[in-house]
């Protein structure tokens, strides 16, 4: 549904918050591909964001909302909705609690896993360290239950706070939520795949540890990341689920021999076969026509149809 223009005013109008009206969405997703957005939106406050929520949805519109914009792809004709990206506003990093043998540290769903890694590992902090080098948001993270062999969110996590689309806070416990890989399913009633919550921020138990050590072991999960994937190129991580324990979508997709696999500007990764890389000049059409491929040939070669972590937008 096109912008109104009382809806365009209102919004020029806003307090608290960056408004750029056709703002191309390359710049702001890790692949660096997608037309404009309608109205792009940063909201510098939590109380800022509150208040644009709850003005767009009594203007009757949708809207997306996205954090670092690294597991995306925005489709070349752009979103006719609003994108509200949450980095300026929910991006605070705080210890809670502490006991001798917890801690209990806030982050909010804008913050990135960087920062929040950095934080654990100079002040000591232990368990967090899995998350070295993955790419995006804390509510991202959350959202997809992000994590590697070493460790998932899902381990550390101890308690989530939501805003429903109805404008409610909701805190969320443990026994509240569902991980599952590449998942974290919320228990409420006011949801819906369409209307999903908006995370503002996780809450996580760590241990005590030593930072020179958390140090050294972050250095070497840097380096195996530099070693295996291709985190230098324009790509949004892995493209690709994998089916199962045994069978990893880059071994598949390997053993089909599509490496370096390429079409337009869009090419598969030498390096780790689960990644798309955008080598210069690639279109959203080009990306999505080599995923559409590479799961035609996984197909036909091994009978197993590959499930996308990619989110397409394209409204």
């Amino acid at each position: 549904m096109p912008l109104s223009d009382e809806t365009a005013e209102w919004l020029r109008q806003f307090k608290a918050c960056r408004v750029k009206f056709n703002e191309p969405m390359s710049r702001h997703t890790t692949f660096r591909v997608g037309g404009p957005a309608v109205v792009f939106l940063e909201p510098e406050t939590p109380e800022a964001l509150l208040a644009l929520i709850n003005g767009l949805d009594d203007r009757n519109g949708s809207f997306h909302v996205i954090g670092g914009g690294t597991n995306i792809l925005v489709r070349d004709a752009g979103l006719s909705n609003p994108v509200i990206r949450l980095s300026r506003c929910l991006n605070r990093i705080s210890v809670l609690a502490e006991t001798s043998e917890s801690i209990w540290i806030e982050a909010g769903a804008g913050a990135t896993l960087h920062a929040l890694c950095r934080f654990c590992m100079q002040n000591g902090y232990e368990g967090f360290n899995f998350a070295c080098g993955i790419p995006g948001t804390v509510g991202g993270a959350i959202r997809g239950n992000a994590g590697t062999a070493a460790g998932w969110i899902s381990d550390v996590l101890d308690s989530i706070t939501l805003l429903t689309r109805t404008g409610k806070t909701v805190f969320l416990k443990k026994s509240q939520w569902l991980a599952s890989y590449r998942r974290l399913q919320f228990d409420l009633e006011e949801q819906s795949e369409n209307r999903l919550p908006i995370i503002l921020s996780g809450i996580f138990r760590l241990k005590h540890g030593n930072p020179d050590a958390l140090a050294k072991e972050a250095a070497r999960l840097k380096n195996l990341r530099i070693q295996t994937q291709p985190i230098h190129l324009l790509s949004a991580g892995c493209i690709f689920k994998n089916p199962d324990s045994k069978q990893s979508a880059g071994m598949l997709i390997d053993k089909a021999e599509l490496k370096g696999f390429q079409i337009g500007g869009a090419r598969i990764s030498e390096k780790h076969a689960n990644f798309i890389i955008n080598t210069g000049n690639a279109t959203a059409e080009d990306i999505l026509c080599l995923i559409e491929s590479v799961r035609e040939h996984v197909k036909k070669r091994f009978g197993i149809i590959l499930e996308t972590e990619l989110i397409v937008m394209d409204e």
